[in-house]
């Protein structure tokens, strides 16, 4: 008797074994009509049977892991948006799946809707009950425009010009929270803000500091960029040094990527000065968004802010490498090749992605 036990055990583990090493994962991205990710979907697999679930993450990604191989059904969920059924074939190995949400028609108080838009428009919701969160203060930092969202928790700045720049979300009973975008030349952003509940930041400091963001992308000279996460999306992932190099803005101000200009930049981190550290300290992953500034200050940075919160006799950047505070344009560089135009880059500042 304790044999045949045990040989329907081993047969059991067996099966088990077997079906864990043929089932197959799902990986996916969802997406809506503009290609923002949309972050917090709910994602159910094979929803009218034995159904799983998961919600999207920041970045619009989801998985299942150890999925039975056969025909599966992937239904998408998202408040203001139609709901979206996918069915995939599973089979042993990884299967990938992109889906793009379409929202719902909504008529909003005050806006007139058309076919084509422009500038950015969205709404806030509430992560806990995924319900519309009105009376939101948002900012589009770089921008000098607010707006505070509807019933419907919805915001529209329609006359928002092209470029890049950071979204900040205020509300009593929510923390606050930052994102940053860039609008398109043609067409419009779309920006679904997922919030969560809890008591807004009063940090006086903290909101000196994003006035002076502020200021600064709104002045910002041709030798300065607002770097967002999305500039930063799909280019190597060797380091932030190696992507940021080829983020459009940064082309865009003629900047000099050598390695040595990266070492001797001044370094902020979230608006606070970082003495001895560099931009090698930090993954992609962790960024929200880049601020770099070359010579000469007074026109990159009109403000001033940032070379008055440096610590005075602080060196920048690498100080075992014999760093310095300045650096002259490119025709007193080094570097065989140097167009004379480049700029080197004086000031960085992070901004660190909120999780």
């Amino acid at each position: 008797m304790k044999l045949h036990l045990v040989g329907l055990s081993l047969a059991l583990i067996t099966s088990i074994a077997e079906a864990q090493d043929s089932a197959g994962t799902i990986r996916g991205v969802v997406r809506n009509e503009t290609g923002r990710p949309v972050e917090y979907a709910l994602i159910a697999l094979d929803p009218d049977g034995a159904t799983r679930q998961t919600r999207t993450d920041r970045d619009g990604r989801f998985n299942f892991l150890g999925v039975t191989p056969g025909a599966r059904v992937i239904r998408v969920t998202f408040i203001g948006y139609r709901p979206n059924d996918r069915t995939v074939q599973v089979s042993r190995g990884v299967i990938d799946v992109e889906i793009v949400l379409e929202r719902v028609a909504t008529t909003l108080a005050g806006v007139e809707v058309t076919a084509r838009r422009s500038g950015l428009f969205g709404s806030v919701i509430a992560r806990d009950s995924l319900l519309p969160v009105p009376d939101a203060r948002v900012e589009v930092l770089g921008a000098r425009s607010s707006d505070t969202t509807d019933t419907d928790g919805s915001f529209n700045f329609p006359k928002l010009k092209p470029g890049t720049y950071i979204v900040r979300v205020r509300h009593t009973q929510f923390e606050s929270r930052n994102i940053s975008i860039v609008v398109p030349d043609r067409g419009a952003a779309e920006l679904d803000l997922v919030v969560e509940r809890g008591i807004l930041s009063r940090d006086a400091h903290m909101e000196q500091l994003y006035r002076e963001l502020d200021s600064r992308v709104h002045w910002q000279g041709i030798t300065a960029a607002l770097i967002s996460r999305e500039d930063l999306k799909g280019l190597p992932t060797t380091g932030l040094d190696a992507s940021i190099v080829s983020a459009p803005g940064f082309m865009k101000a003629s900047f000099y990527p050598a390695r040595e200009g990266w070492e001797n930049a001044c370094l902020y981190v979230d608006g606070v000065p970082r003495p001895g550290m560099t931009i090698r300290d930090f993954a992609i992953e962790d960024i929200e968004a880049v601020e770099v500034y070359g010579g000469p200050m007074n026109r990159s940075d009109p403000t001033g802010t940032l070379a008055s919160r440096w610590p005075p006799r602080a060196m920048c950047g690498n100080s075992s490498g014999g760093a310095r505070p300045a650096f002259e344009r490119g025709g007193n560089a080094s570097s065989a090749g140097l167009a004379r135009s480049a700029v080197r880059v004086q000031f960085v500042v992070i901004w660190l992605r909120q999780r």
